[in-house]
């Protein structure tokens, strides 16, 4: 359909896609920036909210996390609870793949990875 501008994967389902749509208006065609975040455990209207492109960026290219609030309904016993929870909505750390140069990667635990390459140590 249209062209991706720019893709930013931090593991999986974690990433954000940057998209140039062209957009009609009065006086002839203006482009317009889009962008397609996903992030797996977030509200959506939280993800909405606080994640952009930029934050993805930010994140994959300095390290780190950000971390949101969210508010979500749940039962126990027959009784509605509001819980507040604090979650890490984006984090550089992979937990399930190990990244080797040229941005080639193997699952954690491939017989190919040194004995010392594990989640603490990344």
């Amino acid at each position: 359909e249209y062209p991706i501008e720019e893709f930013v994967g931090l593991r999986a389902k974690l990433y954000s896609i940057k998209v140039e749509m062209p957009v009609q208006q009065r006086g002839g065609g203006v482009k317009t920036i889009t962008q397609k975040v996903a992030s797996a455990g977030t509200k959506s209207k939280v993800a909405a909210k606080h994640l952009t492109h930029q934050r993805y960026l930010d994140v994959f290219n300095g390290g780190g996390e950000l971390e949101v609030q969210q508010t979500t309904i749940r039962a126990q016993d027959h009784q509605l609870y509001n819980i507040k929870q604090t979650r890490v909505a984006l984090s550089a750390v992979d937990d399930k793949r190990y990244c080797l140069f040229g941005g080639e990667t193997r699952a954690l635990g491939h017989y190919k990875n040194s004995r010392t390459d594990t989640v603490e140590s990344m």
